[in-house]
């Protein structure tokens, strides 16, 4: 663009062209200076949907809902996946136990998974936006054409406004929005150490920091019993137990675990871990308070913690019906009483609600990218079979 402008000053013009050859480079930096401009506009407009009507939308495009993409898209549907782009597993340097891609960066896993989907044309996507609203026209057996309606709000940097969309309608919905993790905030470091060695899952990270001295913290003491059991084949011996136990926390059996193998643990009760000290999220202490409020560092290289989560979809929402001739009173909750969203695991498709599937780790405790992939795929050949059949039979 510059070399154009170059040759068409005055001076070049008068002397290198003729007067007819002017007119056309004229012409011809016309023409790219709109591009330009168009393409600014563009880059910086936001986009908005094709469409109006879809026959699935897709909410959380990792890799539950990109897998549902995929076998989607592979079945000329016509999709949307509508992706907030704030993947839980963003903090993490490296994924692991994923096959063909151990040890990859999630963004680089995300980037190959989201170039797969987007060559099939009937598949859109809109990027930074949320879910702000969703409305069910449903009964039990309700056959609406369309009968979701979703609002949608685009994301802005922090301090500028969100922009709201038009609303879209779809066929079928697929709930693919993971969790976000609540991290407790009385623990100094952790933000830093989280996804590096603040960990959750031995599959995920264990590997990376076997032989290091480890301490599993914040979580039931039941699943504490059982993530002991794993992690002490993994990390240096001793394993650290750290909890605010009291007699009644462990069953009589895990009580008789942890005693028969107390030379591979120490259990500290009546103890609260409160900082993590680190070198760039590298965990080189755990400081920790006792009973009576002295504060202690112990050496150690990793932690394991279960921290609560909340959605990030309007599960809320959502309203749980009944199969018409039944006089049962339903649920007040698509959630499970684990507080993930309840499916069929064979189908992925929500409990008592019509034309809902859900997939990922928004519907599963066991989280990783492999189980989040193959319930995606699940649920999508699950709907694409209903709506075939529904157009067959229409037909």
């Amino acid at each position: 663009f510059n070399t154009i402008l170059e040759h068409i000053s005055p001076v070049s013009m008068v002397t290198r062209t003729s007067p007819n050859m002017q007119r056309h480079l004229v012409a011809l930096v016309a023409t790219t200076i709109t591009g330009y401009l168009c393409l600014v506009g563009a880059l910086s407009s936001p986009k908005i949907p094709q469409r109006r009507h879809y026959d699935v939308v897709i909410v959380g495009g990792s890799a539950a809902g990109l897998s549902a993409a995929l076998t989607l898209g592979r079945s000329l549907r016509n999709v949307l996946v509508v992706d907030g782009g704030k993947p839980c597993n963003r903090f993490q340097n490296h994924s692991h136990n994923l096959l063909g891609f151990d040890g990859e960066s999630p963004s680089d896993i995300q980037s190959k998974a989201r170039a797969d989907v987007q060559a099939y044309e009937t598949v859109e996507f809109q990027d930074q936006t949320l879910v702000t609203s969703i409305d069910q026209e449903l009964s039990g057996s309700s056959d609406a054409a369309y009968p979701w309606t979703i609002s949608m709000e685009r994301q802005h940097e922090a301090g500028s406004e969100s922009l709201p969309l038009n609303q879209i309608q779809c066929r079928k919905l697929i709930i693919a929005t993971g969790v976000k993790d609540m991290l407790p905030q009385d623990i100094e470091g952790l933000e830093e150490c989280w996804g590096k060695t603040a960990i959750h899952c031995p599959y995920c990270h264990g590997y990376e920091v076997r032989n290091h001295r480890t301490a599993l913290t914040r979580m039931d003491p039941a699943v504490m019993v059982v993530m002991a059991s794993i992690i002490v084949r993994l990390a240096c011996r001793p394993l650290y137990l750290i909890g605010e136990f009291d007699d009644n926390s462990f069953t009589p059996e895990e009580s008789a675990l942890l005693e028969r193998h107390k030379e591979d643990i120490v259990l500290m009760t009546s103890h609260r871990l409160v900082g993590l000290n680190h070198d760039s999220g590298s965990i080189q202490s755990v400081r920790i308070q006792h009973e009576e409020g002295r504060v202690e560092d112990i050496p150690m290289a990793a932690v394991y913690l279960r921290p609560g989560f909340e959605h990030t979809f309007p599960v809320d929402q959502l309203k749980p019906l009944l199969a018409d001739g039944d006089n049962e009173t339903p649920p007040a909750t698509v959630l499970n009483e684990k507080g993930y969203v309840a499916v069929d695991p064979t189908t992925q498709k929500l409990l008592h609600v019509p034309h809902a599937f859900a997939c990922g780790d928004c519907t599963d405790a066991f989280r990783s990218l492999s189980t989040a992939m193959a319930t995606g795929t699940r649920a999508a050949k699950m709907l694409n079979f209903e709506l075939s059949m529904q157009d067959w039979k229409s037909r």
